[in-house]
């Protein structure tokens, strides 16, 4: 083999050297690591409840849950209290992150009524001969109605109070983030898919904060049966 060849050689190896590194790299941290499953994943196929209430003595005005930052309440509630107690199909869709509790002090509602600021002047009043758009044409945006509200809101000298696109419109008295699908141990989920039954995600709101709680559903001959439950109370019978 003649020097040139050999520093061509050489020169080669130098050169793919710190590919064959990164690829080295690479392998390494995949092998024996599992990716971090999220949320979506770990609750896919199982059933969902979502129980509301409040502690005794208390009572929760103009109330909404929003999940993971979304615009707009998957729950709303004129008043929440222990006697009303809510038990329903869960309505937000996957099991989020974190859950806003937003509470305020009357249940009034908001002063411009969501979806009709398209329809509604500077000032609020309605846009005489106004039509709605074909929604399948124009599909509704909620980020141009948020700034109708702000026009409408500023014009009229008004305050906003909490979220831009809630229901309600009085000041705000309680607004609390709740963690919800990490605090859900892996063996609750493992124990519904072995042996049947729904998760039910309970709510409990206090005047200084929201109770997080969950248990497992399951038929029992005509009376439900609750397994399994965790959180900040773990009283299942509703």
């Amino acid at each position: 083999m003649t020097i040139h060849t050999m520093k061509r050689k050489l020169s080669m190896a130098l050169a793919l050297l710190p590919i064959t590194l990164a690829l080295s790299a690479c392998k390494a941290k995949a092998v024996g690591v599992r990716p971090t499953e999220t949320a979506d994943k770990r609750f896919r196929g199982i059933g969902l409840t979502l129980v509301v209430d409040a502690v005794a003595g208390a009572e929760m005005l103009g109330v909404e849950f929003y999940s993971d930052g979304s615009l707009r309440p998957f729950y709303a509630s004129s008043v929440v209290a222990k006697r009303n107690r809510e038990i329903m199909s869960y309505p937000g869709g996957e099991v989020p992150a974190s859950i806003r509790v937003v509470w305020r002090k009357t249940d009034a509602g908001h002063p411009v009524g969501w979806g009709s600021g398209e329809g509604s002047d500077d000032f609020g009043k309605s846009k005489p001969n106004y039509l709605p758009p074909d929604r399948a044409i124009k599909p509704f945006d909620p980020q141009a109605e948020i700034v109708r509200r702000k026009i409408i809101m500023a014009n009229l000298g008004k305050t906003q109070h909490g979220p831009w696109a809630s229901t309600y419109g009085d000041e705000v008295v309680g607004d609390y983030k709740i963690a919800v699908a990490d605090r859900i141990p892996d063996t609750v989920l493992h124990d519904i898919r072995a042996r049947g039954g729904g998760l039910r995600l309970k709510f409990r709101l206090k005047p200084d904060g929201v109770l997080f709680g969950w248990d497992v559903q399951r038929p029992g001959g005509g009376i439900s049966k609750f397994d399994m439950p965790g959180g900040d109370f773990l009283d299942t019978r509703y």
